[in-house]
């Protein structure tokens, strides 16, 4: 006879997992049990294979210490070039994307169809796939758990994917009212917002959100009025009719499950068009860091979508972190961020350029070299100096009242010299192109586009910088470069 504590002891073990909320996606036709205690993560704009992702609101632990939370995501493979995916072709594409380690498969049905659930092993991981594939789609759920949790989460993954169901599908038309390509790429984010996620609009702005909305309204204060002060500072030379999109994640894990970098507050992502952040305490971190973030954002609508050299982007972004703002929201002056802080590293820097140390060593970077620098370079070996200089020198050449004429106009002068360094590259370009296309076919370059500008998305950011530092200081000697960097070298001794 079973005892009956062992008896309740199976029951728990064979029950399926509890289930949340149902997500519904009328644009795809599906529906499904979430996880419970498992948050919703939102989809990147440029996302197409991802339709649903959830993550455990919990951390599970390595006996190292080091923690994950477990996934869930619901990813769907459509027809390409007119042919629709086999199961067997998405399973290799995991299997050669990933080398994972096939370690069971069991036969299930979901949603009427036979299918298999597979677990796959790698390092610390563990993976959860299952395959359904239906008339329009392949529909892949993929779990993920760290191994000594993965137990307990292949219920809940399985206990989702059983739910899976089709529903009518609702015409992708209807969610998107307007012709204009931008007006219906934000309609496109705002229909895709997962559970849990509301929006708003400004006439700049459309911020997307799962914050508490106190500190949500805070952001479209703040956001609103530093971008006075850019247009102030920056004027742009034609209306910007770009609305820039705010993403706010109600904590660090979502905004870490959702793209956001380890040790980061926020990030500017221009291939996704949006600005991202998470509430965290103290809010002024993460204000302070929407200062330095939106400074990009702008700065890259202004020149028509194309970055400035970092030591411009990344010295105005920590110039603008520092903004001193009253309560209500007007910059009232300028100074370092409190949060993270610059002076300290460019001051050491200084210190140990006067004791003969290079920038291996610690030293101060050549300025010659951290103007011309590529984002690459910037972001390389001495990152977190780069940072530190690049602030120190906007905040120089802004707020310093005893600079030299020449000093003076590197800051506006250097912007003008950008824009005619991308047009004379796309000149180049065009030219090039016409060059080539008359040597494969006589007389084929006429089909070529007349106005270089259509040529501006093909250009190679790194040269259009090169032309703009040129510009800006190809007319400087070894003796000018001495004298700003004696200059510079000045102020950092009195900050």
């Amino acid at each position: 006879m079973r005892s009956p504590a062992l008896g309740s002891v199976l029951a728990l073990v064979l029950a399926p997992a509890a289930l949340g909320a149902t997500h519904v996606d009328k644009k795809h036709g599906f529906r499904f049990s979430t996880p419970r205690e498992f948050a919703s993560i939102a989809i990147e704009p440029t996302e197409r294979i991802v339709v649903a992702r959830y993550q455990k609101e919990t951390k599970d632990f390595t006996s190292r210490g080091t923690y994950y939370h477990s996934k869930l995501e619901l990813l769907r493979y459509g027809p390409r070039r007119g042919e629709m995916p086999t199961v067997d072709e998405v399973a290799a594409s995991f299997d050669k994307r990933y080398g994972w380690e096939l370690e069971k498969a069991r036969g299930i049905r979901v949603a009427g169809v036979k299918t298999e659930e597979r677990t796959y092993a790698r390092g610390d991981y563990v993976y959860y796939l299952v395959l359904i594939p239906q008339d329009d789609a392949v529909f892949a759920f993929l779990g993920t758990a760290l191994e000594n949790g993965f137990d307990r989460a292949k219920k809940a993954f399985s206990s989702s994917a059983r739910s899976f169901r089709r529903v009518e599908k609702e015409d992708p038309a209807a969610a998107v009212t307007s012709d204009d390509p931008q007006e219906a790429f934000l309609q496109a984010q705002i229909a895709k917002l997962p559970p849990g996620w509301e929006w708003e609009r400004s006439e700049r702005y459309l911020y997307l959100f799962n914050a508490e909305k106190a500190f949500v309204k805070t952001v479209e204060k703040q956001i609103e009025s530093i971008r006075d002060e850019y247009e102030e500072l920056f004027p742009p030379k034609e209306p910007i009719e770009a609305i820039s999109i705010v993403r706010i994640t109600g904590n660090e894990d979502e905004y870490h499950a959702y793209g956001g970098s380890p040790n980061t507050n926020g990030y500017w992502s221009a291939s996704n068009r949006e600005l991202v952040l998470f509430e965290r305490r103290p809010h002024e971190m993460t204000l302070e860091t929407l200062n330095h973030e939106a400074f990009h954002q702008y700065i890259y609508y202004w020149a028509g979508e194309l970055a400035p050299h970092s030591w411009y982007n990344e010295g105005h972004g920590d110039y603008f972190g520092g903004a001193k703002m009253s309560r209500s929201f007007r910059v009232t002056g300028y100074g370092p961020r409190r949060y993270t802080q610059r002076h300290p590293v460019v001051k050491e820097a200084r210190r140990l350029s006067q004791a003969g140390k290079s920038t291996a060593e610690g030293g101060l970077i050549p300025l010659r070299d951290l103007c011309r620098w590529t984002q690459r370079e910037f972001y390389g070996a001495h990152r977190g100096l780069a940072y530190a200089q690049g602030w120190a020198l906007v905040f120089w050449l802004r707020e310093s009242r005893r600079l030299d004429d020449a000093y003076e106009e590197i800051l506006p002068s250097y912007l003008g010299h950008l824009l005619d360094a991308r047009l004379a590259v796309a000149e180049t370009t065009l030219a090039e192109a016409r060059a080539a296309a008359d040597r494969r076919l006589p007389g084929s370059s006429s089909e070529l586009p007349d106005d270089p500008r259509e040529f501006f998305d093909r250009l190679n950011r790194d040269t259009v910088q090169q032309l703009a530092f040129e510009k800006t200081f190809g007319g400087w000697s070894d003796d000018d470069w001495d004298a700003f960097e004696e200059a510079f070298g000045e102020f950092v001794d009195g900050l």
